[in-house]
Parts: C-alpha cells; sequence; structure tokens
C-alpha cells in the first residue's frame, strides 16, 4: 500500500482514540504502532454474540497497552512447551 493511503481508512484505539496509520486499508485493521483485535463474541456477553459470522474489529495503540499492561489489567502468558 502507498504510504498516501495509509490515512485513507484509520483506524482508531478504543482507549485514546489516537488515530493510527492502517496498513490494511478498507480491508481491514493492521495499525502502525499498534494492535488489532477482532471476535466473533462470547457466550456470556449481553452486547455482541451474534453466531452468524459477524465479527467486530477493534484496534489498540501501543501506548495504552503498554500502559495497561503495566498496571496489571493486561496479561502476558508465554507460550506451555
Amino acid at each position: 500500500m502507498k504510504p498516501e493511503t495509509l490515512r485513507t481508512h484509520p483506524c482508531r484505539c478504543i482507549k485514546c482514540d489516537k488515530e493510527m496509520d492502517n496498513y490494511l486499508g478498507a480491508r481491514g485493521y493492521q495499525p502502525g504502532d499498534g494492535l488489532a483485535f477482532y471476535t466473533q463474541g462470547h457466550y456470556g456477553s449481553t452486547y455482541f454474540d451474534p453466531m452468524d459470522g459477524t465479527s467486530l474489529h477493534i484496534a489498540v495503540c501501543d501506548d495504552c497497552i503498554a500502559a495497561a499492561e503495566a498496571r496489571g489489567i493486561v496479561r502476558r502468558e508465554e507460550p506451555h512447551p
């Protein structure tokens, strides 16, 4: 993707609303300086569990992830042998 098109379909951090470059454009989220997550719902969610293949996509900037991990909100797990 050409650099001038990175902001055509930007993604924003769900926590701080920071706009990030989106390397996938209209095809999805691949943020620069951030992480992307998606879900098709979870049993127990009263907000989103459509069971029809629909998904939600979110992006979180690196600064917000690092701050949340430092506060113990994000859990890092190492692979098990």
